[in-house]
């Protein structure tokens, strides 16, 4: 599994040189300090370390997502620590997967779900829409995982239709509607169904408020382009139009290593984050694209690989967090760059330029290692 990341990070960092030399340089800093650091969690961890750490890491996570909003900059994500900027919603990763060791969600629901929902607020109105919805896919996969309560799962499945639905009448009064006859034919408690309800109708009215008052104009721009990309191609729906021509130009086998045009000429905004697939794309043509695919698909399964021969059941959900964490970075980002899906400003796990990202992603993976490694198999 070392292997392949760091053959991932080599590749990312290749094409770094060809759009900014100095930032290769640093990203080749982070690389060797994130391996390094995972490799110490590695030899060093232990179990118990879970629990003793946890309430820190809870603190510290939330203390430092605070902190960030009160950044001057427009896009509160990153603490300056002078020798790199760090990304706080990082730590979530590694919180939520401590947290869902030490608890299982359908024997201390509320109790998880409280804080989950601290952190979602906390890093969507930072604004992080992206990172924010990370958190709501991982938690639900776990849920379901622990056969956590049918009603509980109805209740979450039917917050988020809430949200979509709010800003369409008719929608949301169909929507629910059927949340009723659901609640009917399970025959749920007469709280579970007040809860549902009242909280469906709450987070109807709360939706549009967030939309017009919380979330920034560019991200709202970002979702109406992504429903007409062609009528916003020369504005909101640049970046993803441009990823297109990107990947399009460097057709089967690429333009070569250094002679994309779209980076070069800086017509592919965030081609170092965001969208060094497009870039990798333009140079390597449809090759070097499927090539990433597989070799972040081939890392995936390996990790699922651990997963499915852990017997320890808190060693399990530990694990399949870290790696629905991996799976919601890959789909995200590759999507974006489709144009699958509106720009979130999500990176591709071990390419994308950053140190909070790139620490962090090697210190998940060397704790799914570090599993493999205490568990009997």
């Amino acid at each position: 599994m070392v292997f392949i990341a760091l053959l991932l990070s080599i590749i990312g960092i290749l094409e770094i040189f060809t759009i900014d030399k100095n930032l290769a340089y640093k990203q080749i800093s982070y690389l060797i300090f994130s391996v390094l650091f995972g490799y110490l969690i590695y030899r060093y961890f232990k179990v118990a370390y879970i629990r003793m750490l946890f309430y820190p890491i809870l603190f510290l996570t939330i203390i430092l997502l605070i902190l960030v909003h009160f950044s001057p900059s427009d896009v509160n994500r990153w603490i300056d620590l002078k020798f790199f900027y760090f990304q706080p919603s990082e730590l979530s990763k590694i919180l939520l997967a401590f947290m869902f060791y030490l608890y299982n969600p359908s024997e201390k629901f509320f109790k998880v779900s409280f804080i989950i929902l601290i952190l979602f607020i906390l890093i969507l109105t930072q604004p992080d829409l992206g990172f924010a919805f990370s958190i709501v896919f991982v938690s639900f996969m776990i849920f379901y995982y622990a056969n956590v309560n049918r009603n509980l799962l109805l209740f979450l499945l039917f917050s988020i239709i809430a949200i979509f639905s709010s800003f369409n009448i008719i929608m949301f009064f169909f929507s629910f509607l059927v949340l009723i006859l659901i609640n009917y034919l399970l025959k749920s408690k007469w709280y579970w169904s007040i809860t549902s309800i009242l909280t469906f109708i709450f987070i109807g009215v709360i939706t549009p408020i967030i939309w017009y008052n919380v979330l920034k104009p560019y991200q709202r721009a970002r979702i109406i382009a992504f429903l007409n990309p062609e009528a916003y191609k020369q504005s909101e729906a640049y970046q993803i139009y441009q990823a297109q021509i990107a990947i399009g130009s460097g057709k089967i086998f690429g333009k070569g290593y250094d002679k994309g045009t779209q980076k070069k000429y800086d017509f592919l905004p965030a081609s170092h984050t965001d969208f060094i697939f497009s870039s990798i794309c333009e140079d390597f043509g449809f090759i070097g694209g499927f090539s990433i695919i597989t070799l972040i698909f081939i890392l995936i399964l390996r990790m699922l690989f651990v997963f499915l021969k852990v017997e320890d059941e808190q060693l399990k959900r530990f694990t399949l967090t870290l790696i629905l964490f991996f799976i919601y970075s890959f789909i995200i980002n590759i999507s974006v760059n489709l144009a699958i899906l509106p720009a979130k400003g999500y990176p591709l796990l071990f390419m994308s330029y950053g140190g909070s990202h790139m620490l962090i992603d090697y210190i998940c993976l060397f704790l799914i290692m570090w599993v493999k490694k205490v568990s009997t198999f």
